[in-house]
C-alpha cells in the first residue's frame, strides 16, 4: 500500500469563508440545537416544521409538474412569466410602476441579498447595515471584504431608524443603506412619513436604499406595510423579496430583486449589466416554482394571509403576556409583524449566565427551548425568540423559559402578586380576576358569558354553549319564579348543567385555545380549591357584584342556606 504521508499534496481546503460561516445564522442555530436532547422533552422550537401553505399554491406547483412547464432550464434572469407576475404584484402599491426587465428572479431572498452587495459595491466601499438585523447582510458584506457600518433605532419611537446615526455613518465610500421592512428581529413596520425622511436622507447622501421587505405579509399591528419603492421618485430603490415567508415556503427556495429606477441611474451606472453577468454565474431558482408564481401571486385569497396574521397576532398577544412573569427579560416593544419577538438580557438578574450565547446554551441543554443569541444579530446580550407555534406549543416553551430564568435569578420571585400560594397567573385576587377577564371580553371577544347590564352577576363558562342564560333567567330559574318564562329558563339551566358536566372541563376547545385560557382555569381551580387541572367542577362560576360566589353546585347551596338572594339583592340583579 503507498504511503500517503510522503506524497506532498497540491491542494487544501480555502479558510476564505471561514469569518462569514461563522456570522452565519445557521452557524449558531445548528450548535444549539446539537446541544439538546433528541431523548428528552419535545425539543422546542420544532425543527423542519414550517406553517400550512396556501392550497392556491401548492395546487399552482403540481399544475406546472404535471403540465411539464417547469421542466426546462429557465433563462438566468428568469422565466419571463414570473417576472411579469412579480411586476405585476408590486405595482399594486406602487405609483411609479415596475415592468418585467426590473425584476430579475433569485434563489430565495439570501441570494438577492447576495446580488444586492456583490454587483453594487464599489472598490474600497462601505455599507450601512442596521444593528441589529438580519445575519446575511453581514455575511456577504464580511465576505467580500466591505467595511461594515451599523445604523442604531430609536427604541422609544417603535424602533424608528436613528437617522442621525446613518447621517454620522455615512462618508464618501458609503453606497448603500440596506433596511429589513417589516424589520427582522425587532418586529416594527416603519410608517410612510419615516420612510420618505429616509428617502430624503438617502439622496442627501447619494446613496441607494436596499428594502429587504420577505415580511411583508406577515403585518398584524395597527402600522400598515409602505414598500420603499413608493419613493423611487426621490431615490434609487432596490427591493428584495420572496414567497418563503408570506407562503411559509422557505423550501422553495425563490425570490427576486426589482430596481426602481430613478431617471435610468441603474443603467447609467452599469448596475443591470452587472446583475445579468452574477446571474449567469450563479445558481437559478426552481424553474418549476417559478412557473407556479404567477398563479400563487394573482390567485392566493385575501382570507389565507388574514389567517396567518391573525394567528401570529394571538401568539404575540400570549408571548408578550408570559414575558411579564419573566423579569430577566425585557421585551421593549410588542411586535406588530414577523414571527420573533426580541428581548434584552438583564444580566444583573442572573447568577450564573455570563452573557447571551451562554444564556442559550445553557438554556438548549437545560430544556431543550433554542433562542438565538442577540449576538447573532450583532446586538450582545439579546436574545430571539421564535413565537410561530401553536398556543398549547408556545405555553410550553414560555413556561420552559421561565423555569430556566427562576433556576438561575437571583432571586426566584415573580412580579406578579400570589393568588392563595400559586404564582401562575397574575391576579391579585378574586375581583381582580372577575375584572380582568370583563376586560378580556370586552377586548378579545372569547367566549364568556358577560350581562353587567342585568345586574352584574358574571358567568364565566368555559363550554361552548348554543343557549346562555342572562342574569335575570338565572335568577329566576334559581328562585323558581312560576311562570313560563321561568319554566323554559329552568330548563335551559338543566340543559347547562347536563352539558357542561357531559362535556367536562377539559373537552371544549373555546378557553383552551386563549392565549390567556390556562392561567384562568389555573387561578380559579386554585380559588375553588379544586383537587385538579381535569376537575369537572371547576367551571362555569359565577361572579355575583364582583365578588366569586363559586361553581355551580355553591351557587345552588347558596340559594339552599338563603345567601344568595341577599346577593343578587346588594348587586342591584334582582328586584323584590
Amino acid at each position: 500500500m503507498a504511503n500517503n504521508e510522503s506524497v506532498d499534496w497540491q491542494f487544501s481546503g480555502s479558510d476564505e469563508g471561514k469569518a462569514a460561516s461563522e456570522a452565519s445564522l445557521s452557524t449558531y442555530t445548528s450548535k444549539l440545537f446539537a446541544l439538546c436532547d433528541p431523548q428528552g422533552k419535545p425539543i422546542l422550537p420544532p425543527r423542519g416544521e414550517t406553517a400550512e401553505t396556501s392550497h392556491t399554491a401548492e395546487r399552482a406547483v403540481v399544475k406546472a409538474v404535471l403540465c411539464g412547464t417547469g421542466n426546462a432550464y429557465a433563462p438566468s434572469i428568469g422565466l419571463p412569466a414570473a417576472k411579469r407576475a412579480v411586476a405585476d404584484y408590486l405595482n399594486r402599491d406602487l405609483p411609479q410602476k415596475l415592468s418585467p426587465d426590473d425584476v430579475f428572479m433569485t434563489v430565495g431572498c439570501k441570494q438577492a441579498i447576495e446580488l444586492a452587495v456583490d454587483t453594487l459595491a464599489k472598490p474600497n466601499a462601505n455599507i450601512l447595515l442596521p444593528k441589529p438585523g438580519y445575519p446575511s447582510n453581514l455575511i456577504r458584506s464580511i465576505f467580500k471584504h466591505l467595511e461594515v457600518r451599523n445604523y442604531e433605532f430609536l427604541r422609544e419611537k417603535n424602533y424608528e431608524i436613528d437617522l442621525d446615526s446613518v447621517r454620522a455613518a455615512a462618508d464618501e465610500n458609503t453606497f448603500a443603506i440596506f433596511i429589513i421592512n417589516p424589520h427582522n428581529p425587532n418586529g416594527n413596520t416603519y410608517s410612510e412619513a419615516h420612510l420618505k425622511q429616509l428617502a430624503v436622507l438617502a439622496r442627501e447622501l447619494g446613496i441607494m436604499v436596499v428594502s429587504d421587505e420577505v415580511f411583508r405579509w406577515s403585518v398584524f399591528g395597527c402600522n400598515p406595510f409602505v414598500p420603499m419603492g413608493k419613493f423611487s421618485s426621490i431615490v434609487p430603490v432596490v427591493t428584495l423579496g420572496s414567497i418563503s415567508k408570506g407562503w411559509s415556503v422557505p423550501g422553495w427556495r425563490t425570490g427576486w430583486i426589482a430596481l426602481h429606477d430613478l431617471d435610468g441611474v441603474f443603467k447609467s451606472k452599469n448596475v443591470l449589466a452587472a446583475i445579468k453577468q452574477f446571474l449567469d454565474l450563479n445558481s437559478k431558482p426552481p424553474s418549476v416554482i417559478q412557473a407556479a408564481i404567477p398563479t400563487i401571486l394573482e390567485k392566493t385569497g385575501k382570507e389565507f394571509f388574514q389567517r396567518r396574521q391573525c394567528f401570529l397576532k394571538a401568539a404575540t398577544e400570549f408571548a408578550y403576556y408570559k414575558l411579564k412573569s419573566i423579569p430577566s427579560l425585557t421585551c421593549y416593544m410588542k411586535p406588530e409583524a414577523c414571527t420573533f419577538f426580541w428581548t434584552e438580557l438583564n444580566l444583573s438578574c442572573f447568577v450564573d449566565i455570563e452573557d447571551d450565547e451562554d444564556f442559550c446554551e445553557k438554556l438548549a441543554i437545560e430544556e431543550n427551548l433554542v433562542l438565538l443569541p442577540g449576538i447573532a444579530f450583532t446586538l450582545k446580550n439579546w436574545v430571539r425568540h421564535s413565537i410561530d407555534m401553536h398556543i398549547p406549543t408556545l405555553e410550553d416553551a414560555f413556561d420552559r423559559l421561565k423555569s430556566f430564568c427562576d433556576r438561575h435569578s437571583i432571586s426566584g420571585e415573580t412580579p406578579f402578586k400570589i393568588v392563595n400560594g400559586v404564582n401562575e397567573a397574575p391576579f391579585k385576587d378574586v375581583n381582580d380576576l372577575s375584572h380582568w377577564s370583563r376586560k378580556l371580553y370586552r377586548e378579545i371577544m372569547i367566549p364568556f358569558t358577560l350581562q353587567p347590564s342585568l345586574g352584574f352577576v358574571f358567568l364565566l363558562v368555559k363550554t361552548d354553549l348554543r343557549s346562555l342564560l342572562t342574569c335575570q333567567q338565572l335568577t329566576e330559574s334559581l328562585l323558581g319564579m312560576p311562570s313560563d318564562k321561568t319554566r323554559r329558563s329552568r330548563f335551559m339551566f338543566r340543559q347547562m348543567l347536563r352539558e357542561t358536566s357531559r362535556k367536562g372541563l377539559l373537552t371544549n376547545p373555546q378557553l383552551d385555545l386563549h392565549p390567556y385560557g390556562g392561567d384562568i382555569q389555573r387561578a380559579l381551580i386554585r380559588l375553588l380549591g379544586c383537587s385538579g387541572a381535569s376537575s369537572p367542577g371547576a367551571l362555569p362560576v359565577v361572579f355575583i357584584g364582583g365578588k366569586l360566589v363559586g361553581a355551580m353546585d355553591r351557587v345552588m347551596a347558596s340559594h339552599v342556606n338563603g345567601s344568595l338572594v341577599p346577593l343578587l339583592k346588594d348587586a342591584g340583579a334582582l328586584w323584590l
